[in-house]
């Protein structure tokens, strides 16, 4: 495994200086696209983004991914890059083939990403890539967790799904190559009882045993454990095993090195940079609850740097991290009996690294208060709307 020095470094310094970093290393524009009017964003170590269905969640996560991919591909060779995107229409095409994004794009759609190698700005239907002066950049693995990942159960002989050269084709991939590494994983912190996933490479079959003596294929398995365990599995092998495999580089990559000088682990992955959508899927409030635990235990944990964006319309997921985010406000605070107490205690985290964003009509608000606790938003909303009818109608009940 290859540790990276400056990561160490970072981990070890105060917390400011990490949350400023990480404040100021990628930001986003998007004006008319899909349903977005206008967002303009942080992205932030962690981040959120609450709203109903069809609000733009999944919009904003898909333009941010892309413009990061592109990104990457720019460190790889800048000129040569550069100029397959900004050729025509190739920038919509590409999202159009990957994220199903015809329609999306109008005549006055705009974005403009400022990352850490480039600053990205498509207007008036034109692409234009910059360098940026300071070249420092933490090559990063991309993955994409779509709220299909069920499918991975679904489809019979899915090693032969290549119909699309689209977004869950590329996450087949990451769970093709998760699963071999993995071999097996305990979902006991997650489900609450004894359940195992193991993939038997001989059969290339998903196995799950569920307690003592019942053995079922993924497929005949719950909602739940169908997406679950690949939700599981690609997380894990995102943010742990990726970086204990050797993956030899590519000759472009080779020719890359060669031309700029540049040491062998340039092209090695420093972080992850992962996009969750809906983790509530099909799970018990419980399970998302320990989900929302668990990733924020791996972000906090990890000498890595790695970022997480998540779309969610779940409550509980939200009243899961607002544990996590008090647990990092009063950790210094609360008597050892009440820590040890607590479920959330090895989650606890920095407030300043997460920012949770809402969407109302097509633009973004935080719901975050000064201390980086979470305020009034939807889910509070609905859930007192829901409490009022009950009060109303329940001075009018007779046992």
């Amino acid at each position: 495994m290859i540790i990276d020095e400056k990561n160490v470094i970072l981990q070890t310094q105060n917390e400011e200086i990490a949350t400023f970093l990480w404040q100021i290393m990628c930001k986003l524009t998007i004006k008319n696209i899909g349903p977005i009017k206008e967002v303009k964003m942080d992205v932030n170590k962690i981040t959120f983004l609450l709203g109903p269905q069809s609000s733009g969640k999944s919009t904003i996560a898909k333009v941010l991914c892309h413009c990061q991919w592109i990104e990457k591909r720019c460190y790889n060779n800048f000129e040569e890059e550069r100029e397959k995107f900004i050729v025509g229409t190739s920038f919509v095409d590409g999202f159009n083939e990957y994220y199903r994004f015809n329609g999306y794009f109008r005549d006055d759609s705009y974005i403009l990403y400022e990352g850490n190698y480039i600053t990205l700005e498509y207007k008036d239907k034109k692409l234009g890539i910059l360098k940026n002066p300071d070249e420092d950049y933490e090559y990063p693995k991309l993955c994409y967790v779509p709220a299909e990942r069920n499918l991975v159960a679904a489809i019979p002989n899915l090693r032969k799904y290549n119909d699309t050269n689209d977004l869950i084709l590329y996450f087949l991939y990451d769970w093709f190559e998760a699963r071999e590494y993995l071999k097996e994983m305990n979902l006991d912190d997650i489900i609450e009882r004894r359940v195992k996933y193991v993939f038997e490479k001989s059969n290339n079959s998903d196995i799950i045993y569920d307690g003592d003596d019942a053995k079922l294929d993924l497929k005949n398995a719950s909602s739940g454990l169908q997406s679950v365990v690949p939700l599981m599995t690609a997380s894990t092998y995102i943010l742990e095993g990726v970086f204990k495999r050797y993956k030899p580089l590519s000759s472009e990559q080779k020719m890359q090195l060669e031309k700029a000088n540049l040491r062998e682990d340039a092209f090695f992955y420093k972080r992850s940079d992962i996009y969750i959508e809906e983790p509530e899927q099909n799970l018990f409030p419980d399970a998302q609850q320990k989900f929302v635990y668990w990733l924020m235990r791996e972000m906090r944990e990890s000498l890595r740097q790695h970022s997480a964006l998540i779309t969610t319309h779940s409550p509980f997921v939200l009243f899961s991290l607002n544990n996590c985010l008090i647990g990092g406000l009063a950790e210094k605070k609360l008597p050892e009996q009440v820590k040890n107490d607590s479920p959330s205690k090895e989650s606890w985290i920095d407030p300043k690294l997460v920012t949770v964003y809402e969407i109302h009509d097509g633009k973004l608000k935080t719901i975050q208060e000064e201390s980086g606790l979470l305020m009034h938003n939807y889910l509070n909303q609905a859930y007192r709307k829901i409490n009022a009818e009950y009060l109303a109608m329940l001075d009018y009940y007779e046992d």
